[in-house]
């Protein structure tokens, strides 16, 4: 038994004699990550240095800004440790094979803002616990097929600002867990339509600012998990119905800045889960019938900068939870009647930078929880807001009359020639159309009318600042 023992233990000191021989002496590195080495384990020196103990040490290496223009595989040997590593704003256009290979413990990769125009296959081997990757700001113009194999707990995936002109059916594959996946200002023309495939997990998608002109049948059927499609700053013209297909998930969509003309019925009723959408900046000059079709959780409405020139009657009237409409900067000339009717969440409204001469009755009636309302740069601005007293069929009662709907909750006084009138002071609340049970009494030394009028208007709120009356 103790001869046993003491060929174990031999067996055990070889092997960490040969792990320590392994592993590159920190002197003979990079000289940026020699450098931070010796800073992360308190050293004085390179030589003072132990290894493997003092390298198992070390959780976080910064390198960012150092300028460093090429490294060695051996870099990062010993490093088993390491959670999280920034390589920010260097000079790097490429990776020796195998550098992160003894890095199974990483958690955070930093990339951004390097020259890298390729990434070949392998360049991820050794990180299975890789859970953030980010390559913003780079000069990428491809993406080898498999070239995140092994990275199956990726979560966030950072490809923004790099030259991609194309991506393949398999450039994801592998990555199952992927949460986040941002591709925004490159210059991808197309998508082919498995790119997402296996993505199943995958939450937001950002493909702003690049050349999209068309998507592809089904390209987003399997992304079930998507709460947030970012397609900004692009140039599709028109959307098919169907393309959405598979994202009953969706809560945010953008299409802000694209050149769309035209959207067919019913092309958002398949996203009932959809809160916010964005669609300002386009060329839709008309809405068709049933747009809004299945959007009843919808909250925020964004449609400025279109050139719109009319509204459909009843086109919000099944958008009950809407909160913020935003109708800025188009070419209304009129409003119709009740067109906010069933808004009753209303909060937000901005007509600035229409047409608008008039407002049509019973505009705000209704809306008591309107916040903030811009109608300025209309040639109608500032809106007349009538307050109106009138008789009422029940002897000394009158009633006050808000023809438009009150926009905001405000303080009016009443005086009364030859009488009094109670109360004086009278809170008319946002919505209101009318207040009743206002009394007015005769003096007795009169015995002609009784003549009761507004003495003070209502004040706009501070907040409401952008609102013209």
């Amino acid at each position: 038994m103790k001869r046993f023992l003491a060929i174990f233990s031999g067996f055990l000191t070889f092997a960490t004699s040969t792990f320590a021989q392994d592993i590159l002496p920190v002197c003979e590195r990079t000289p940026q990550v020699r450098d931070a080495i010796v800073s992360a384990v308190g050293a004085s020196d390179c030589n003072d240095v132990e290894i493997p103990n003092d390298l198992l040490s070390i959780s976080n290496i910064d390198l960012t800004g150092k300028n460093i223009t090429e490294l060695q595989a051996g870099d990062f040997s010993g490093l088993g440790n390491l959670h999280d590593l920034e390589f920010r704003s260097n000079a790097l256009a490429s990776l020796p094979e195998g550098v992160f290979a003894e890095l199974g413990n990483l958690n955070f990769l930093n990339l951004r803002n390097n020259p890298f125009t390729s990434l070949p296959k392998g360049t991820f081997t050794g990180l299975e616990s890789l859970e953030t990757l980010s390559f913003h700001g780079n000069d990428l113009a491809s993406l080898p097929e498999g070239v995140f194999t092994g990275l199956e707990n990726l979560q966030e995936l950072g490809l923004r600002e790099n030259d991609l002109t194309s991506l393949s059916e398999g450039t994801f594959a592998g990555l199952g867990n992927l949460q986040g996946l941002n591709l925004s200002y490159n210059d991808l023309a197309s998508l082919p339509e498995g790119v997402f495939a296996g993505l199943e997990n995958l939450q937001e998608l950002d493909l702003g600012s690049n050349d999209l002109t068309s998507l592809p049948e089904g390209v987003f059927e399997r992304l079930g998990s998507l709460n947030f499609l970012d397609l900004y700053n692009n140039s599709f013209t028109s959307l098919l119905k169907g393309t959405f297909t598979g994202l009953e998930s969706l809560q945010t969509l953008s299409f802000y800045g694209n050149d769309l003309a035209s959207l067919p019925e019913g092309v958002f009723a398949e996203l009932e889960n959809l809160q916010e959408l964005n669609l300002g900046s386009n060329a839709l000059v008309s809405w068709p019938e049933g747009v809004f079709e299945g959007l009843e959780n919808l909250q925020g409405l964004h449609f400025g900068g279109n050139g719109l020139t009319s509204l459909p009657e009843g086109v919000f009237e099944r958008l009950g939870n809407l909160q913020s409409l935003s109708l800025n900067n188009n070419d209304l000339a009129s409003l119709p009647e009740a067109i906010f009717e069933g808004l009753e969440n209303l909060q937000w409204l901005d007509f600035r930078s229409n047409e608008l001469v008039s407002l049509p009755d019973g505009v705000f009636a209704g809306r008591a929880n309107l916040r903030d309302l811009y109608l300025n740069d209309n040639p109608g601005s500032p809106f007349d807001l009538s307050i109106e007293v009138i008789e009422t069929p029940r002897p000394g009662e009158i009633a006050i009359s808000i023809p438009l709907g009150m926009p905001f909750t405000g303080e009016i006084t009443l005086s009364a020639e030859g009488g009094m009138v109670s109360p004086a002071k009278i809170t008319i609340p946002t919505g209101a159309t009318s207040i009743e049970d206002i009394n007015v009494t005769r003096n007795a030394n009169n015995s002609g009318t009784i003549e009761v009028n507004v003495a003070s208007f209502p004040r706009f709120p501070v907040e409401n600042q952008g609102s013209y009356f």
